[in-house]
């Protein structure tokens, strides 16, 4: 059985429970407002001095407040975060959404982003919601133009097979075909690079041509043996013999 805490003292505590019946129980410490369960529960004639009749209109009155405590008990209690959804156009933000995929923060990640988001109320709105009214607004700042590209990235996989499909569908709706959109896990985005066709140097080799070296050959002196001068002087020495 659980009880809501109506009423605190010093001693003790006034509790409704899940009939809306009340009751009264040890204060071990709580809050008006608290919810706990297996509380120390005390007999009326113990206390029924100590505190003054609740009037009628009262009980009613603390009863409706009650009953709108519990119905309001899961929007009253702290949202829990199930993913955080990046959007980067120029502007970078992030929301922090939970599992229903309601936005409860919003917040800027660069000075463009601050730009994007201020004077912009993303209370009890659901993540398409916010995402389509952020694109619109970065279209309507010049933040975003035709070619550019817009990109969503999830944190975690829960949040991407929730999410990127009812994100994809909708923004898919509301860009130009020219504007490339991307959703996808966070961190596994390999940001493209800009490949500049490279262009092969050319190196001009000037063909020089070998030298051709001609072996120089030594020219040895052509003597030339004139036989018939030879003989002439066999015969001048022959002749010449008788002058010896």
């Amino acid at each position: 059985m659980t009880y809501l805490v109506m009423e605190t003292k010093f001693s003790y505590v006034i509790l409704l429970d899940e009939n809306g019946k009340f009751f009264y129980g040890a204060n071990l410490g709580y809050e008006l407002g608290q919810k706990i369960e297996d509380p120390i529960l005390l007999e009326v004639k113990k206390i029924k001095m100590l505190f003054k009749p609740i009037s009628i209109f009262a009980g009613t009155l603390a009863l409706a407040c009650a009953l709108l405590l519990f119905l309001n008990t899961q929007r009253t209690m702290a949202p829990v975060l199930f993913s955080k959804i990046y959007l980067t156009i120029n502007p970078e933000v992030v929301m922090s959404v939970d599992e229903d995929g309601t936005v409860f923060a919003l917040e800027a990640i660069d000075d463009d982003g601050r730009i994007l988001i201020d004077g912009y109320d993303h209370e009890n709105k659901d993540e398409v919601t916010v995402t389509k009214e952020l694109i619109n607004r970065a279209s309507e700042l010049s933040f975003l133009k035709e070619g550019m590209s817009i990109i969503i990235e999830i944190d975690n996989d829960e949040g991407l097979k929730a999410f990127g499909p009812e994100l994809r569908q909708a923004i898919d709706q509301e860009i130009d075909d020219s504007i490339d959109l991307k959703i996808v896990k966070r961190g596994t985005l390999v940001e493209e690079e800009v490949v500049q066709e490279e262009i092969p140097v050319i190196i001009e080799e000037t063909y020089v041509p070998k030298k051709t070296v001609t072996p120089i050959i030594e020219e040895k002196p052509i003597i030339e043996n004139n036989d018939s001068d030879y003989n002439d002087s066999s015969d001048y020495d022959e002749n010449n013999s008788d002058y010896d």
